[in-house]
């Protein structure tokens, strides 16, 4: 009983640090994507139709159906319209019962009662990391949130199978419940293969000695893992194929651009190397630091540098110096080692060693990776705390253990927590105040991040000025001009940056056009058709000049590449027609008419032209 009670005052508090850090979320609107993958379930109404949030992909190109699944019952609970307020309340709920998983395996894998507070020392840092903002704030992000969560049960589940020594129903009961957490989570992100991978690795926790007994169970238990791992993959890749195929004809793809990671243009090992252990160098410096978290990164905000760099060679020696003390402290810390090894194992797969990452680096990709972190430096403070108590002598430890009372319980583990406590509130939770109020609208985010990254970002600009053009479309004239003239700010930028990026350019032109400047989108237009062939605004600005000219023969050209882009734009098909009627080209006319009656053979367009020619005559 006492243990229990223990148990629910340190959830309680819990709950409140939780709220302390994070709760002014709950005011927020939608921000950065968030309607991008919530309207992808808004034709979900009713629950006889839950069941099409499984089909649906998640983006253009992924699959998470059980995070879809969480959009699609709040957009039936709220009758197609839900309620931001609603989903912020639910991420932060789903993070605090990921940082109470988090307790619990700590405190499953920690065998040593008086070592117990570790787990409530790693779990307040977890909490408190402003690295975790973008994860609650921006409610895309529940797919990682649901990941990590299931990912936690799978670990705490799979524990209690291996504490069942002799097989019995309830040793496969669990085993099989923790493979279907497993899959919950993976079918929420891929970022759950991570705690796969590091379940072998709990051998360093429960094995004291490194024997050649333990070296042959991790090694059966890591190519167990690996198969594992590759069977439940292609599952889920045959279940996205399903899926896309369903939404679209075509598969449509996602690949990784250089304006999002400039290491695709570098070919050789020796490079992704020296970039692998840059991202992983940074990734080490973000995971703690309260400041440097931005919405996007990407080109040009990481160099790539040769493997022979001095910067290199140094961040490369202190990532070795902390995979070193993972070996040298085995012994006396074995957590710390499993926490080391939980953390690195963990950045494999956003590394940029075994693909491209888009946007080089994320917050949002070592969400999970921070947990080994904070489990390592958690292990380092109680072992600096317990060291400093021995010194000034108030390490009467014995008086203090852990199955006595719930008061001794609360004293002992307030002696190495409070200080954390204290501290991580003094650091930490100003910068969570902030970054949530950061995060409180569509276009707050780029006012707070833009002003550090947009002269290094061309990627991180070009987000910013979609989502104005956005806002411009929808807003009265005044709020328009406001929202392009931030368009036209950030696309400079873009061009400084990275010259041939062309979408970019396509923003400013359509900035120019929305406010009525209509020679400089003509000018510019020019510019881009001269540099990129492939820009659609870029000739429709043209086609329109060119039309109320009445240069026929360059809207005969120009609309000729709309329609590459835009086959059915009705505007552009009469445009066209119409520059081929005046030029006395009858039979081109009939061949283009007769041309869309084939290829788009449901279409109404080319009944449209007829009408529309035979009311102009």
């Amino acid at each position: 009983m006492n243990a229990f009670r223990h148990y629910f005052y340190i959830t309680g508090a819990i709950v409140i640090v939780v709220l302390m850090h994070f709760s002014s979320v709950l005011k927020n609107d939608f921000s950065l994507d968030d309607y991008l993958y919530i309207d992808q379930v808004k034709n979900v109404l009713s629950w006889s139709e839950l069941p099409l949030a499984i089909q649906y992909p998640f983006s253009i190109s992924d699959f998470r159906p059980v995070t879809s699944v969480t959009f699609a019952i709040e957009n039936i609970l709220f009758k197609g319209s839900i309620d931001p307020h609603v989903s912020h309340g639910i991420n932060l709920f789903i993070y605090f019962l990921c940082c109470v998983f988090l307790y619990n395996f700590l405190l499953k894998i920690i065998s040593d009662e008086q070592k117990k507070p570790i787990a409530l020392i790693a779990t307040l840092l977890f909490i408190a990391l402003p690295l975790h903002n973008s994860m609650i704030s921006n409610i895309k992000s529940r797919d990682g949130l649901l990941s990590f969560m299931f990912g936690m049960l799978y670990l705490n589940t799979f524990l209690r199978f291996a504490f069942i020594h002799k097989v019995s129903a309830l040793k496969i009961f669990y085993l099989v419940l923790s493979f279907v957490f497993l899959g919950l989570g993976i079918f929420s992100k891929l970022d759950a293969f991570n705690f796969l991978a590091i379940s072998p690795f709990l051998f360093l926790v429960f094995y004291k000695k490194m024997s050649y007994k333990t070296i042959l169970r991790m090694s059966f238990s890591i190519i167990l893992t690996i198969y594992v791992a590759r069977q439940v993959y292609n599952y889920w890749d045959k279940k996205k194929e399903v899926a896309l195929k369903a939404y679209s004809e075509e598969l449509q793809s996602d690949p990784v651009l250089f304006s999002e990671n400039p290491i695709i243009a570098y070919p050789g090992i020796s490079y992704k190397i020296a970039y692998t252990i840059q991202t992983v160098y940074e990734y080490s410096l973000m995971v703690f630091a309260p400041n440097g978290h931005y919405y996007y990164y990407g080109y040009d905000m990481l160099p790539v540098l040769p493997l022979t760099d001095p910067h290199v060679l140094f961040k490369a020696l202190v990532i070795f110096v902390f995979i070193l003390s993972a070996f040298v402290f085995y012994k006396k810390n074995s957590l710390y080692s499993f926490g080391i090894a939980f953390y690195f194992i963990c950045l494999i797969y956003c590394s940029n060693f075994l693909t491209p990452v888009s946007g080089i680096i994320a917050d949002r990709y070592i969400f999970t990776a921070s947990a080994g972190a904070c489990i390592a430096l958690a292990t380092i403070i109680y072992a600096v705390t317990a060291y400093l108590l021995r010194v000034f002598s108030l390490n009467n430890t014995s008086t203090f253990h852990f199955n006595s009372s719930v008061n001794n319980n609360i004293l002992f583990t307030s002696i190495f927590v409070l200080p954390v406590f204290l501290i991580s509130t003094i650091f930490y939770l100003p910068k969570n105040k902030d970054r949530c109020d950061d995060w409180k609208s569509l276009t707050s985010i780029f006012e707070a991040d833009l002003p550090e990254i947009s002269r290094y970002s061309y990627d991180a600009n070009l987000i910013a000025m979609k989502n104005y053009m956005s806002c411009a479309k929808i807003s009265e004239q005044a709020q328009k001009d406001i929202y392009c003239k931030k368009v036209l700010i950030y696309g400079q930028n873009a061009r400084n940056i990275y010259p041939e990026g062309q979408y970019a350019q396509d923003l400013m032109i359509s900035a120019y056009y929305e406010m009525g400047r209509l020679y400089d989108a003509l000018d510019l237009s020019r510019q881009v058709v001269a540099r990129f062939d492939t820009t659609e605004i870029g000739w429709r600005v043209l086609n329109e000049y060119y039309y109320s000219q009445s240069n026929f023969d360059s809207v005969l050209l120009s609309s000729h590449k709309v329609l590459e882009f835009s086959p059915l734009d009705p505007f552009v098909n009469m445009m066209y027609v119409d520059a081929l009627s005046k030029a006395n080209r009858e039979q081109d006319v009939m061949r283009h008419i007769e041309y869309l009656k084939s290829k788009y053979p449901d279409s109404q367009l080319p009944e449209q032209i007829i009408e529309l020619r035979n009311e102009r005559r």
